[in-house]
């Protein structure tokens, strides 16, 4: 997850270094509430009493997320480069 939030981060950011503090701030305090809000909504409404199934749970569903928000960009990713060994090809 650090690795595709941060480059989204420097995506957003781009050469502009004046608002690089206050794009990273903001990213974090969306990721930190958002994590905390999904802990207290799992613990408040009591949809989780095992400790262990909460740390499975706040373990690997970022992952899951990040792993689902993936899907639609493989398909173009693979496309980009079949046409970039296309375009190798020609002569």
């Amino acid at each position: 997850m650090m690795n595709s939030s941060t480059s989204l981060v420097s995506e957003m950011i781009g050469m502009d270094d004046a608002a690089c503090a206050i794009v990273f701030a903001s990213f974090n305090i969306i990721e930190s509430f958002s994590n905390g809000g999904v802990a207290y909504l799992l613990t408040a409404f009591k949809l989780v009493e095992s400790a262990t199934a909460m740390r499975w749970i706040l373990s690997f569903v970022p992952i899951i997320c990040a792993n689902l928000h993936m899907l639609p960009h493989i398909s173009d990713l693979r496309k980009e480069w079949y046409n970039s060994m296309l375009k190798q090809i020609q002569i």
